[in-house]
């Protein structure tokens, strides 16, 4: 396999995933009093939504690297 087919095939399988899972969930700890011994933390939990769209649109270049790899050029 050439280098422009594994390109491909990496942008169709991240494609597949970003349009499955349509959110990225991160949690972040703020720390709120600290006394010696004694601390007290806050666990934030945040969202990151991205569309479908950009998944499908990951599929699409990375089928064109497989279509455009695969060609011979004379």
């Amino acid at each position: 396999m050439t280098t422009i087919k594994n390109i491909g095939i990496s942008f169709m399988i991240i494609g597949v995933l970003i349009t499955l899972y349509t959110m990225f969930i991160f949690i972040s700890e703020e720390k709120l009093i600290d006394l010696g011994p004694v601390e007290v933390i806050k666990e934030k939990s945040a969202q990151l939504p991205w569309p479908t769209l950009i998944g499908i649109l990951i599929m699409l270049v990375g089928s064109g690297f497989l279509v455009f790899g695969t060609r011979k050029v004379n």
